[in-house]
């Protein structure tokens, strides 16, 4: 599964960087670089808590955080919040120490890194699909648009 999802996250991100504009790219990069570091710093533990991958999921959650605030896009939103959610798994053996529910903090980011893969090729679509209505908008014939008649005000509303 791992290598499936890996696979399709490789792929995402190639489309986005094809389609995507700058915003795109960054959150492609911040995304990117947490598949890198992770598997360098997971090995970093404080007791049997992951410090090292919880640190880098809250990098990746500032990051997509502040791209969501700064940039127009919907794909942003929703990793920031998928990510959120990836971090408060987290919590979880602080709330109740034991090899149990660990394995469910586990789950659940597995559960959330296909969520993200999936909100990266709807990225790569909002990016496709951005830059095509903005294409569209730019072909219409400005005799077109001069041809309709101005709305009066009970046509407004």
């Amino acid at each position: 599964m791992t290598i499936t999802l890996l696979t399709a996250n490789l792929i995402a991100l190639a489309l986005l960087l094809r389609f995507g504009g700058g915003e795109d790219r960054l959150g492609a990069a911040v995304f990117a670089a947490a598949l890198i570091i992770t598997p360098l710093v997971d090995h970093i533990l404080l007791g049997s808590w992951k410090a090292g991958a919880a640190s880098v999921d809250a990098f990746m959650l500032i990051g997509f955080w502040i791209l969501a605030e700064r940039y127009d896009r919907w794909w942003l939103a929703m990793a920031a919040g998928f990510q959120l959610i990836a971090v408060i798994t987290f919590i979880i053996p602080w709330l109740q120490p034991g090899a149990y529910f660990i394995w469910t903090g586990v789950t659940l980011r597995i559960g959330v890194w296909l969520l993200l893969s999936f909100t990266l090729f709807i990225g790569a679509w909002e990016a496709w699909a951005a830059r095509r209505f903005a294409k569209e908008a730019t072909n219409v014939s400005s005799n077109l648009r001069r041809s309709r008649s101005p709305l009066d005000a009970s046509e407004r509303w």
